[in-house]
């Protein structure tokens, strides 16, 4: 049931997207992003999530950053509901780090340069000062048990390279070309239609036979699914990310400024 569900809104999501390509501006063709967001995320995700967009801060970050620090806005946030946050405007938040289920950079075409953007980004999110967790997933064969930092990160696109092998291989030219570790790359990614890219540890049940120990990244090439294993991703790593960080409260943000009072 959840294939085929998945599998029919992965084709809506694949044939809208090709009515935005016929439009004649690239400015018009927002619309497969607020279609991901709308018909899937919004629709699909629990009502404790917020689907926003904005910046990842944590109790160190610096307000009004010179433009060599500047933080980087991210496409999708989702983002706990019971956590506090700041508002920008209307439609930008500062989202504190600890409340950070994902992200997600959500391509209308997805290139080498975009994915680069997008790991260097998460670079940065995952040297926030945050507290790493040990998750335990059960299987046939035990609990399988891997330590992964917060938020997960997800690219999505609509469109990319002829062969999902491609972005594969693309994955540690970019470790290489932009110095960041394997642990710090994007997790998922995927172009609906075409495949999907895991990160080998990333998704701890999936076995991955005869694997030479250098390889690090599995790729799946397939017509209709990716948006199933997207969401079958989320359900795994998600509920283990909404378990409150350790309860010694980030010590940051407990610090005041100015005198305080009491009665």
């Amino acid at each position: 049931m959840i294939n085929a569900h998945l599998n029919a809104l992965e084709a809506v999501l694949l044939a809208q997207s090709a009515i935005a390509t016929n439009t004649g501006h690239p400015n018009l063709r927002g619309g497969p992003r607020e279609w991901f967001v709308r018909d899937f995320l919004e629709a699909h995700l629990p009502s404790m999530l917020e689907v926003g967009q904005g910046e990842l801060i944590s109790a160190h970050s610096v307000p009004s950053p010179g433009q060599k620090a500047y933080r980087g806005q991210v496409d999708i946030v989702l983002y706990r509901r019971d956590f506090p946050k700041l508002a920008y405007s209307r439609t930008d938040t500062g989202f504190l780090i600890e409340g950070a289920v994902a992200t997600i950079e959500c391509k209308s075409n997805l290139t080498k340069a975009e994915l680069a953007k997008a790991c260097e980004a998460q670079k940065e999110h995952k040297a926030l000062a945050y507290v790493y967790m040990e998750i335990s997933v059960p299987s046939t064969k035990g609990p399988l048990t891997a330590i992964l930092p917060y938020p997960i990160s997800y690219v999505v696109a609509f469109s990319g390279p002829a062969e999902i092998e491609t972005v594969a291989k693309w994955m540690p030219e970019i470790m290489k070309e932009k110095n960041i570790a394997e642990k710090d790359m994007v997790d998922f990614v995927a172009i609906l239609g075409k495949g999907f890219v895991i990160r080998l540890g990333g998704w701890p049940t999936m076995q991955v036979t005869n694997t030479p120990p250098d390889h690090r990244w599995a790729y799946t090439p397939v017509e209709a699914g990716c948006l199933a294993a997207l969401f079958r991703h989320m359900l795994m790593w998600m509920p283990a990310s909404m378990r409150l960080p350790k309860l010694d409260y980030h010590p940051g943000y407990a610090e005041l400024t100015g005198p305080c009072y009491t009665l």
